[in-house]
């Protein structure tokens, strides 16, 4: 198995002691970015929606990607309650970008 994939086998267990991202960060990232609400951000490597949750907050509209069906069904019960995320289950790289515009690019700890 491709190490890409092992976190899905554990998913609850990874999603009940990852711990989230500080305010700050996230804050000093939209502020670097120059991000406005409404701004488009991709996430690659979504996992069970930490990251997300945080930019989603902030009103961006979100598009994350995930490989894995059990992180992504986490993120989904995670992030219920935002209509700004757009979450699906593929690679980045089979992901069919079709001239996507978006004005940051974040992958929290998919690229390890």
């Amino acid at each position: 198995m491709e190490q890409r994939f092992t976190f899905n086998q554990v998913a609850s267990v990874y999603s009940a002691s990852r711990p989230d991202y500080p305010e700050a960060l996230i804050d000093d990232i939209v502020s670097y970015a120059k991000l406005k609400p409404d701004d488009t951000v991709l996430e690659v490597g979504c996992g069970t929606g930490q990251a997300t949750k945080s930019f989603a907050t902030r009103d961006l509209q979100i598009l994350a990607l995930d490989p894995g069906p059990e992180m992504v069904r986490i993120a989904r019960e995670t992030l219920a309650n935002f209509t700004n995320v757009e979450l699906v289950e593929t690679t980045f790289e089979a992901w069919p970008a079709s001239k996507a515009v978006f004005q940051l690019i974040i992958a929290a700890q998919s690229w390890h």
